[in-house]
């Protein structure tokens, strides 16, 4: 007890602060905080540390942790809650700004061609404008994205009914200036419309893509599309995504290849590992080329089902296409082999190929060790990285301190711990809470023993 210069008597305060950091992290994820709200939580906890009978030391440690996790936690609920006001309170057109359309690398931006004295002459579109003069005005500004954006956004707010015509030739401007966010923010209006505001649905305009766009303007199509399936991702519909890929490559088609990665990984991370396979061999048949970020996908998902040898064939697929390897792929078979008890295998692997790989190999390989309880293996990882001029952090030492800890063997986790703070590596709360824990477990056992 006294490694730490606590006594038995402040046990409880230590407890208290680092303890409560779990509760702690989940109250403020619960909680939107405030600019105010910030600058008032920080002095009461730092009242509350520092009138603790503790050490300077670890009064110290115990603010430096709280404040990066406030900050954290702050920041994610800053993005969380602007991206759900972005999408829940202003609807695709809407949202079209004035002077920018700014939103991919073809876009540029237009002077616009009305002054303040005459801007004016759209606030009652839609008073002026029908469905079809709508579609001919389009039309006509089709080289002032500007003034045509002004227009939807005027339109909108002035409550213009659209139907599928018009909403065709809006689909058509933003493919022309290759829009594909505010594309698919279009497309999620109507997905997500349950009222049946529109009076159309999102088959309906599909339907619409199919026939207006013919051989000589695919470029346009796969754009459409690759809009529509990111709105359906988006809102985790998957069988409609695969549903226009499958009609899409009726007409010879193929969306983009970031489209099918994305769809890809999608499918992976929802577990849905053997569709993913499934997928991947119907797009190849319709003429898709994978490059090195689907094969990565394929090996992630295949480590993940335990075919690690089908994994392995992948890298023969890269080679008979000429494809290289990336850290991420090559990483991501390291992981599998380690999460299916071939720990031996990747340690042996990774330093065969220390220059394909990057940092996070190793971090696998040290949680498969510990994993299979072969502490001294991922020890010996460490001293690999240390002679490869890797220096390990608290990611790398967290799951061996962890190891140790669960196993009881306090004095290692310890040691570990000791040798993070001697190379300036800062500790976590995840680290300290596992060793919180078993020192928590050793005095029980001790209580009941004595």
């Amino acid at each position: 007890m006294y490694r730490w210069g606590i006594s038995t008597s402040y046990w409880s305060y230590f407890f208290m602060i680092f303890g409560f950091l779990p509760t702690f992290t989940s109250m403020l994820y619960c909680i939107k905080l405030s600019h105010q709200q910030m600058y008032e939580t920080w002095p009461r906890l730092y009242r509350f540390v520092s009138h603790l009978p503790l050490s300077q030391k670890l009064k110290t440690n115990a603010l430096s942790m709280w404040v990066p996790l406030i900050r954290s936690v702050y920041r994610r609920n800053l993005v969380k809650y602007d991206r759900i006001f972005r999408f829940s309170s202003v609807s695709a057109l809407a949202q079209l700004p004035f002077s920018d359309v700014s939103d991919s690398g073809s876009e540029e931006n237009y002077p616009h061609p009305f002054n303040n004295n005459n801007i004016a002459s759209f606030d009652h579109a839609h008073q002026v404008f029908d469905k079809m003069s709508v579609i001919e005005t389009l039309k006509y500004l089709k080289e002032q994205p500007n003034t045509a954006l002004h227009l939807l956004t005027r339109l909108k707010l002035c409550g213009f009914t659209h139907d599928v015509a018009t909403y065709m030739a809006i689909i058509r401007f933003m493919c022309y200036w290759g829009m594909i966010s505010r594309l698919k923010f279009l497309f999620l209006e109507v997905i997500v419309d349950k009222d049946g505001a529109f009076g159309f649905n999102v088959s309906d305009l599909f339907e619409g893509l199919l026939k207006e766009f013919n051989v000589g303007d695919q470029h346009l199509f796969v754009i459409a599309v690759d809009a529509l399936i990111k709105a359906f991702l988006n809102v985790r519909r998957l069988d409609e995504a695969f549903e226009v890929l499958l009609k899409i490559q009726e007409g010879r088609f193929v969306p983009s290849v970031r489209t099918c990665n994305l769809f890809l990984n999608e499918l992976v991370e929802e577990g849905e590992v053997d569709i993913a396979m499934a997928v991947y061999e119907h797009l190849k048949t319709g003429g898709f080329c994978p490059n090195v970020c689907t094969y990565g996908i394929v090996v992630k998902g295949l480590c993940r089902k335990g075919r690690v040898n089908e994994a392995r064939d992948v890298f023969r697929e890269m080679e008979e296409t000429g494809v290289e390897s990336d850290a991420f792929t090559f990483g991501s078979y390291i992981d599998g082999l380690c999460s299916n008890g071939n720990t031996d295998f990747a340690f042996v692997l990774l330093k065969m190929s220390r220059d394909a790989v990057d940092v996070f190999a190793y971090a696998s390989v040290i949680r498969g060790f510990v994993r299979e309880l072969k502490f001294d293996s991922a020890e010996n990882v460490f001293l690999d990285m240390k002679q490869s001029a890797i220096v390990p952090d608290a990611y790398y030492y967290g799951p061996l301190i962890q190891g140790y800890c669960k196993r009881n063997n306090l004095l290692k986790a310890l040691d570990l711990h000791d040798d993070m703070n001697s190379n300036g590596i800062q500790t976590n709360c995840v680290i300290l809470s596992s060793i919180m824990q078993c020192l928590c477990h050793l005095c029980w056992k001790s209580e009941l023993t004595s």
